[in-house]
């Protein structure tokens, strides 16, 4: 069932809005879904924390999409899970997208967080994240399509919430 939009009333699947945003770390993935959550009422799935995280709260993620409420699931998927988080975006609806951006600063941030304790994943965590990311390209892919965002400059900037909600808004569907 399509619905209508306008705005942050964007709605698909049942009318409700469904969104898994995935990508490399350090590029405000947690950023845009903890505004989804704050600004506009989303039930925020799966705790941040990846690479880190082995096991995300898939009851929680049950709970909320049973209850027809706007989701945002933030969880940088691992090259283990990606057939399981496939097989979660088919299910129940979900759009999927990959927020990526310069490799290099979005390290710089990793481990600048890293060092002050803000984030559980570990140096060889993320070693491990990319090397699943780089390897299985692919199969991430299909997850996502086109629906890509660049969301780190080379210059340390962040995309601002607003355009990126905007892009998903546009998104044909």
């Amino acid at each position: 069932m399509q619905c209508g939009h306008s705005g942050l009333t964007l709605k698909w699947h049942d009318c409700a809005v469904r969104l898994w945003i995935t990508g490399i770390p350090a590029v405000g993935k947690t950023t845009f879904c903890r505004w989804l959550r704050n600004e506009h009422g989303y039930d925020s799935c799966f705790d941040p924390g990846e690479p880190g995280v082995p096991v995300p709260d898939v009851e929680g993620f049950l709970r909320a999409t049973a209850s027809n409420v706007d989701v945002v699931v933030d969880w940088g998927i691992p090259a283990s899970a990606v057939n399981w988080a496939s097989t979660l975006i088919q299910t129940y609806g979900l759009e999927a997208w990959w927020f990526d951006g310069d490799r290099a600063v979005a390290k710089r941030r990793f481990d600048a967080r890293r060092d002050l304790g803000e984030h559980i994943a570990t140096e060889a965590d993320h070693t491990r994240y990319l090397k699943g990311v780089t390897l299985g390209w692919d199969e991430y892919g299909v997850l996502f399509g086109h629906r890509v965002l660049d969301t780190l400059s080379s210059d340390d900037i962040f995309l601002p919430v607003e355009p990126i909600m905007a892009t998903i808004e546009a998104y044909p569907r």
